[in-house]
């Protein structure tokens, strides 16, 4: 029986076109790949005593240090959890906002979406001590590399090892008005949800941030969250009088996997917050950032969920109408939200406010004065006209300098010091299927 190759040839003609078809969708769709750094508590069981205390390990990977008094929480979190916490501001691609990770962009050169920063969350509880403080610009991250990564500061002027955020955001901002604008959002965001310096914790309060690292090398299979200098007993004159330090021991696991997209039913809310700035504000300096409108965006939009349950609640129920409910709040110079009433409702349900007032009175913003001392640090020097020194300007002469700037910087902070501001923020609420 004679072949027919010509046939044969024929046959195969679609096969080799699928091939080709799907090498060329590979390469205009290719897959999304995943960089997954994890970290998990060395504890290998639910509870490990030391020398002073217990720690205990959480469900969430939480790891929970406990001693008579007092309780610290670390957990390290993973860009999933970050982006999860900042949904809006992670799906953007190369536009993504959110300070702590690169959201879902995808870095071509490297096919996945690479590590940002190590990021981890610690809470901390006094029960019973005057007053305990962390540093955390005191913590550090030690690799079974010998490596000893130190944290991020906000400002340059508050990270003794130079590491600070504000600079790292300020060399990668371009320079449209997008790109200041997505700045300014990220250090908002950064300065409502990082864990401040001098915090100080009186008894029955408990206080939580996080602190930042650079990612850790994808070699690196042990790591030593070091809480150094914990003070926990301070003398009759405020000063440190006892301290410790407190290790937290991680296992790190890194995978490269493919993002396998599904779409899910999921149960969303059935409403929306519309949050679109301060309406009105007072008491603020020019400079402020910890007070600034950017600030206070950024702190609504870390605190939407809870607040849009606020009002989803009583709309689920049939007991409130899309509207907006304007709240006039006060932040004290030391960050506490003093007061905060409804000025303005039109959802016509009372509780709707009354639980907006209730989530205020639990934020904490920065202390007042922050920025200051960086703006002032830019402007040039002061040349002052004193001529009570030799001709070379030493102790002040004619040709000396004198410190203006920094002058009107200390009169500026203690008055942001003393200053409470007021806003006037109006909140609106939409059906989600609108």
């Amino acid at each position: 029986m004679s072949s027919h190759p010509h046939r044969e040839r024929k046959s195969r003609a679609p096969l080799v076109l699928a091939g080709i078809l799907f090498l060329g969708g590979c390469l205009l769709f290719p897959k999304k790949m995943e960089y997954r750094s994890t970290l998990t508590s060395a504890i290998s069981g639910a509870e490990f005593q030391s020398s002073g205390g217990t720690y205990r390990l959480r469900e969430d990977g939480t790891v929970s240090y406990q001693e008579e008094g007092l309780r610290i929480d670390v957990r390290s979190l993973s860009d999933e959890d970050l982006n999860r916490r900042f949904p809006e501001d992670s799906s953007q691609g190369k536009y993504s906002t959110n300070p702590y990770t690169y959201g879902d962009w995808v870095d071509p050169d490297q096919g996945y979406i690479p590590k940002r920063f190590s990021v981890f969350e610690v809470s901390v509880y006094n029960y019973t001590h005057a007053k305990v403080e962390l540093d955390p610009i005191e913590v550090v991250l030690r690799t079974d590399r010998q490596e000893t990564l130190h944290s991020y500061g906000i400002s340059l002027l508050s990270s003794p090892h130079g590491k600070s955020l504000e600079r790292y955001y300020r060399s990668r901002r371009g320079q449209s008005g997008n790109e200041y604008y997505r700045f300014d959002f990220r250090m908002g965001v950064l300065r409502s949800t990082y864990y401040g310096q001098d915090e100080l914790i009186f008894k029955g309060e408990n206080y939580n941030g996080f602190i930042v690292f650079d990612p850790l090398h994808p070699d690196v299979k042990k790591v030593r969250f070091l809480i150094r200098d914990f003070v926990h007993k301070f003398d009759g004159f405020g000063r440190p009088l006892a301290t410790k330090d407190l290790p937290f021991d991680f296992l790190q696991n890194v995978a490269v996997t493919e993002v396998v997209e599904t779409v899910a039913e999921e149960k969303g809310s059935s409403t929306r917050l519309v949050a679109k700035g301060p309406r009105e504000m007072t008491g603020n300096l020019p400079g402020d950032v910890a007070r600034s409108s950017g600030t206070i965006n950024a702190m609504v939009k870390s605190k939407q969920a809870a607040l849009n349950r606020c009002f989803s609640t009583a709309f689920d129920a049939g007991e409130a109408i899309p509207g907006t409910v304007v709240l006039e709040f006060t932040i004290a110079p030391s960050g506490g939200v003093t007061r905060a009433e409804v000025a303005e409702s039109n959802v016509q349900n009372d509780s709707v406010g009354e639980c907006l007032v209730e989530q205020l009175k639990g934020w904490r913003f920065r202390p007042a004065g922050e920025g200051l001392a960086s703006a002032a640090a830019q402007q040039p020097p002061v040349q002052t006209g004193r001529v009570d020194a030799g001709e070379d300007g030493i102790g002040g002469g004619a040709n000396s300098f004198g410190g203006g700037a920094d002058q009107e910087t200390v009169l500026a902070q203690q008055l942001a010091a003393t200053q409470d501001v007021v806003v006037v923020y109006p909140f609106t609420f939409k059906s989600a299927a609108k």
